[in-house]
């Protein structure tokens, strides 16, 4: 009984931790984007983008873990209804929750979130999120694979799988963003990111709630762009736009 009373505290404290984590953050489309950084103490300026696309971007990825829901709102919330590349999520979270996370993420962005189905076809303006304890991955043709190989880094979903995947299909029109999160995970799938050309955004320790995963990628030289939290989105956005759109 002791296992079992340990095992339901364990997942009554993730619940109370993913609601709190949502709860600081009201309808995306009705409030400016990443006011309350403004002020910020110690917040770092806009960095331009390093370099022009080599190529029109074609698809974007973005993963989080630790401070991740409210961070990702924020970015996904700022991209317009017309945004013209798929955006493809990780986010660490138990495998219960990952349903009610995507509706709620739909619910607070103007673009539309699901989560990611084995088979369909990525298509742009639309969000999909690595469904709970199952990788994701892009293959050819834009066509989404939902992977039960192992954990990297100790997650599944892991964000050095989906960066990766993007480093092989996607290369120099790739667009990888890391924010908030513990561990490492994501910084080697962004560096393989950079090096095939891709455009690759780091969170600055300014505004992540946990600068764990960001930090990994500062360190491994993997970001072009390291940035505030509420500068992500303008940053994504003047990417796409120097592009010829898909």
């Amino acid at each position: 009984m002791a296992t079992t009373h340990a095992g339901y505290e364990g997942v009554a404290g993730e619940i109370c931790t993913q609601l709190r984590i949502m709860a600081q953050v009201p309808v995306i489309r009705r409030r400016p984007i990443g006011t309350e950084w403004a002020g910020r103490a110690g917040a770092a300026p806009a960095a331009p983008p390093s370099e022009l696309p080599g190529q029109a971007p074609s698809l974007l990825g973005i993963a989080a873990s630790t401070g991740g829901p409210p961070a990702l709102a924020r970015v996904i919330g700022a991209l317009p209804k017309d945004f013209p590349l798929p955006v493809l999520v990780v986010q660490h979270m138990g495998a219960a929750f990952m349903d009610g996370f995507a509706n709620w993420l739909d619910s607070v962005v103007a673009l539309p979130v699901a989560l990611a189905r084995d088979g369909e076809r990525a298509e742009p303006g639309r969000v999909y999120v690595a469904p709970g304890d199952r990788h994701l991955e892009i293959g050819s043709g834009r066509i989404l694979r939902v992977i039960e190989s192992a954990p990297v880094s100790g997650q599944r979903p892991a964000a050095t799988v989906l960066f990766r995947s993007m480093a092989r299909q996607s290369g120099a029109s790739g667009i990888g963003v890391l924010l908030t999160g513990m561990g490492e995970d994501g910084a080697i799938g962004l560096a393989d990111m950079q090096k095939a050309g891709a455009q690759t955004v780091a969170e600055h320790e300014s505004t992540a709630v946990v600068y764990g995963m960001p930090a990994a990628a500062v360190r491994l030289g993997a970001a072009r762009a390291v940035l505030p939290l509420d500068r992500v989105a303008d940053h994504v956005l003047r990417l796409v736009d120097a592009g010829v759109r898909p």
